[in-house]
This record gives C-alpha cells, structure tokens and sequence, in this order.
C-alpha cells in the first residue's frame, strides 16, 4: 500500500490523526506544525511546496484558492468526512 504525507487542516479532528497513523500515513496537524490561525492559502502553498496532501472540512474555502493559485505542481485538497472532493493530482490511494 501507497502512503501518504497529510496535513490535517485545523478544523479536522484528532480522529481523523488516528484513523489515517493507523492506516500507515504520516499525518500532522496544521495548528501543530504553524499555530492557530494560519491562512488557508498559507496551508495550501506549504503542502504544495512540500507535496503533501491537506485535509480539510472548508474545502468552499481551499477550491476558489486551490484554481486561482499558481502552486508549479499539483496539489491535494480531500474533505474530510464521507465525500471526497478530487483536484489536479487528487491520490486515490489515501
């Protein structure tokens, strides 16, 4: 099995940490790694610069950043919760 590298952004829960460590990901959390409040496009050009995917529940708040932003890779953006929404480069084996 694939893994992946995944940023949790800072309204997922610590479940979600949980589920996807025990899957084999390596999994951090944004307020972790930056502190509290940090910008959604902040978020998206570090997991772009990094080729990390981010986990979200705003993703209303990453698709206008994520179509408008030149990241010069592709980048992952999943909703966490039961639907997934798929991007340029969206992995399938998370």
């Amino acid at each position: 099995m694939t893994t992946a590298q995944i940023l949790l952004d800072e309204h997922v829960g610590r479940v979600f940490d949980r589920l996807l460590r025990k899957r084999g990901h390596e999994v951090e959390q944004a307020k972790d790694r930056f502190g509290e409040y940090t910008t959604d496009d902040a978020l998206l050009q570090w997991c772009a610069d990094n080729s990390v995917v981010l986990v979200t529940n705003n993703v209303s708040d990453f698709e206008p950043l994520h179509r408008g932003h030149d990241h010069g890779r592709d980048t992952s953006l999943l909703r966490a919760g039961a639907s997934r929404h798929r991007f340029r480069g969206a992995r399938e084996d998370c």
